[in-house]
């Protein structure tokens, strides 16, 4: 039942998503000033699985970054307790019926452990066991047989020392002598044959079986001597209020912080699944509903768990989401139907509400962004700060109160470098009243956000790589130079590319400057201009990212086209023409045949081919054999196939329809793929599937003509894999459809040895390989 429910909310998701879409503000605006026809199904991503649905990807990812903000606020956490539900328990053995057991009342375990929960929470907090409570948060995830357990963090705030933790924490087996409830506890729930973590939790104090340690016990039958190296870390306290097993570890060192705060939200247990209509024609639209759906196992008490509306998550104090963004940079959704009227008035948000509070508030002047939240709250429907109403009166500012709740600014990847430094500048200056403050230093306005940072000394300098510049200018060549200043950028994280830029853009251009000097075209601009070029085009194969991604100027292209396209657009036609001339008379009578039947079929017919070559020699598909092709490269640099084809069910290349690599595949009318049968039979697939997306077109291929090469007989050879395997792998079934024409040489056919040289002739002999 709750499948359905579930499947239900993500459809209504998949269903009224298909029409609204996002983008930064500054991007509309653009789009519409510069078409006024635009289509607006064109501009902006899918909007899907947001986080307000429960369990989803950016659900779980929120409520981890928000363990994070506790950990940079109070410090690491405490205890680690983890709780899970006793199926013997009175309050569900009194309320079965006759023949009943709990696997049968799901409903019931599922009510009495949220209360056992709240009853843990308010012994923590308001009882006060371990002292006074900071901060704590939890969630509930379930075993595969279904029981539920829950993981909790608790900040104290007083450290637990050293002499305190045998105290409150125990992992012996207790004297049944003198606490025989204790004792029935530990040894039903307790048991267990682990090992400690010397990187992430003490070395519990465990005596010796000589000392007494040690008990026999009875399992399925035989007699096992247990003794304090079986038994799971506890409170004496917790374990004989709640009769379970509930292991409560000391958190004594930050090295498994992240590995705890991401453990408690990593959510129930999924696999990625894509679910596609084949009669359709026209390709969805692009949306995560749609393209990353969870799969995922959902056990009986977990269905009655949410069915009940019962609560997976809770914490103390609350967070705020506070936006960053740059500029005009503002998320805004919009519909086929309102998008000129959300460009006509940008959105507010946290940030630039922000700006109008210090405005208007001298308290907020004096304070830094982040801690906003716990003075004011946000109130959502008029996009404002208002000051808040309840909490400890702050000295100095009468009607000003301040409260628990934290404030998280939204993390920005290093790869968008300004919006990164945008970030750091609010978590440094305070009381802001516009984007010009932030980039305004001892009242000298700059240019970016970056030039504020390395102004204020956030940034580190790029000392180390300007002797590295230095050293290569004197021993490399002005190549080698440009190799050396894209990786530098796309991997050093330098923090003023553009004055390095500035200090060696001669030696970077040395050897274009020469070139134009021999044809008297000297022009320091163009030759500038054609440095940038180069370096650009080396960042893009290295990062896919351009320069401008990294605070550099935009070299000029021939044309606005991509790198990909320029390449392909480049070629010689009158050269390629005469070596058609010239080797085409020298053809067998099979390949002529083949060329005279298939050309008008290739040229008019958007049909895939497979050419099967039984007398080649099946050279690996490596970047090696494709040098041996002039412009050849190998298919996972082209089609960007995944790394592990064995490991996807359904792999896809990564490749979108507005990146460079798919405008060059959209105006593509002819691909020929060599010694594709030494590839995984997914990687034509995944090729089929891209082709579908970008052309929007279901037929085979898109509707690209697609020529495969190879040798039919050959087996994939799969890492570790068995016989069934690599047949499974190979191309052969695959290959041999219906929609696929197919044309066989003969063996004499696959080397015209006629004309050949005898060091070609060696060479294209495979036994004197």
């Amino acid at each position: 039942m709750y499948v359905k429910v579930e499947s239900e909310r993500l459809r209504f998701i998949a269903l009224n998503q298909t029409k609204l879409r996002a983008e930064n503000y500054i991007h509309l605006q653009d789009a519409i000033r510069n078409d006024a026809d635009l289509n607006p199904n064109n501009l902006g991503q899918m909007v899907i699985l947001p986080s307000s649905f429960v369990n989803s990807p950016r659900y779980l990812h929120e409520y981890t970054q928000d363990a994070f903000t506790y950990v940079r606020n109070y410090g690491r956490p405490d205890l680690f307790i983890t709780m899970t539900c006793n199926p013997a328990w009175p309050e569900i053995t009194t309320e079965l019926m006759p023949g009943q057991n709990s696997t049968d009342r799901h409903d019931l375990t599922a009510r009495v452990f949220k209360i056992k929960v709240q009853k843990l929470v308010a012994l923590l907090t308001k009882g006060k066991i371990f002292g006074d409570v900071k901060c704590f948060m939890y969630s509930i995830e379930w075993q595969k047989r279904g029981l539920p357990h829950v993981h909790l963090l608790l900040w104290l705030m007083e450290k637990l020392r050293p002499n305190q933790i045998d105290e409150v924490i125990s992992a012996e087996i207790p004297n049944p002598e003198t606490d025989r409830k204790l004792y029935d506890t530990v040894t039903k729930n307790m048991i267990h044959d682990t090992q400690t973590n010397d990187k992430g939790y003490p070395l519990y104090r465990r005596r010796a079986p000589e000392d007494g340690a040690a008990r026999l016990f009875k399992t399925r039958g035989h007699e096992v001597l247990v003794d304090n190296r079986w038994i799971v870390p506890y409170s004496p306290l917790l374990s004989k209020i709640f009769n379970c097993h509930i292991n409560v570890e000391f958190c004594n060192t930050v090295q498994a912080i992240k590995y705890i705060c991401k453990y408690i939200n990593k959510g129930s247990d999924q696999a990625i699944f894509n679910i596609r209509q084949q009669g359709n024609v026209n390709v969805d639209p692009r949306d995560e509903v749609q393209t990353f759906r969870a799969g995922r196992y959902v056990s009986s008490n977990e269905a009655a768990w949410r069915i009940l509306g019962l609560p997976l998550h809770e914490r103390y104090p609350a967070v705020t989401h506070l936006a960053v963004h740059l500029p005009n940079g503002e998320r805004i959704y919009f519909t086929e139907n309102n998008f000129r009227e959300r460009m006509a008035a940008p959105p507010k948000t946290t940030l630039t509400a922000f700006f109008l509070l210090c405005q208007n508030d001298a308290f907020a002047k004096t304070l830094l962004y982040v801690d906003v939240p716990r003075y004011y709250t946000w109130n959502v429907s008029l996009k404002e700060w208002k000051r808040r109403l309840q909490g400890t009166p702050v000295d100095g500012w009468p009607g000003v109160k301040a409260g628990d709740t934290l404030g998280r600014i939204y993390t920005v990847h290093v790869s968008n470098f300004e919006c990164y430094c945008l970030r750091m500048l609010l978590n440094v200056i305070q009381g802001p009243t516009n984007f010009l403050d932030l980039k305004t230093v001892d009242g000298q306005e700059l240019e970016t956000f970056r030039q504020a940072c390395e102004k204020l000394g956030l940034l580190e300098d790029d000392n180390h790589w300007d002797a590295t510049m230095e050293e290569a200018v004197l021993c490399r060549s002005p190549s080698q130079i440009r190799e050396l200043f894209a990786l530098l950028i796309t991997t050093c994280g330098l923090s003023n590319p553009l004055q390095l830029w500035d200090k060696y853009k001669t030696a970077l251009s040395e050897d274009i400057l020469h070139r134009f000097e021999r044809m008297n075209q000297v022009n320091d601009d163009l030759c500038l201009n054609e440095a940038l070029t180069l370096i650009e085009d080396k960042i893009i194969t290295i990062s896919g990212k351009k320069l401008s991604d990294f605070g550099m100027p935009t070299p000029q292209r021939r044309g606005e086209l991509s790198t990909d396209l320029i390449k392909e657009l480049s070629y010689n036609t009158a050269l390629l023409d005469a070596q058609v001339s010239e080797t085409e008379p020298r053809l067998l009578p099979e390949q002529k045949k083949f060329m005279t039947k298939y050309h008008n079929e290739l040229s008019l017919v958007k049909a895939a081919f497979f050419l099967d070559a039984p007398g080649g020699t099946a050279v690996a598909s490596s970047g090696i054999a494709a040098t041996l092709l002039s412009g050849g490269r190998t298919a996972h640099s082209v089609f960007k196939l995944p790394l592990n084809l064995a490991s996807e069910e359904t792999p896809m290349c990564n490749i979108s329809k507005s990146s460079a690599r798919g405008a060059l595949l959209q105006q593509c009318k002819l691909i020929v793929w060599d010694e594709c049968t030494m590839s995984h039979k997914r990687a034509i697939e995944a090729l089929d599937r891209c082709l579908q997306d970008i052309q929007s077109n279901r037929k085979l291929m898109g509707g690209v003509v697609v020529l495969l090469a190879g040798i039919l007989d050959r087996l994939y050879l799969l890492s570790r894999g068995t016989a069934a395997d690599e047949i499974s792998a190979c191309l052969k079934h695959h290959i041999c459809g219906p929609k696929l024409k197919s044309f066989i040489l003969p063996l004499t056919c696959e080397f015209n040895y006629s004309t050949m040289s005898s060091q070609e002739h060696m060479l294209k002999t495979p036994r004197n390989w």
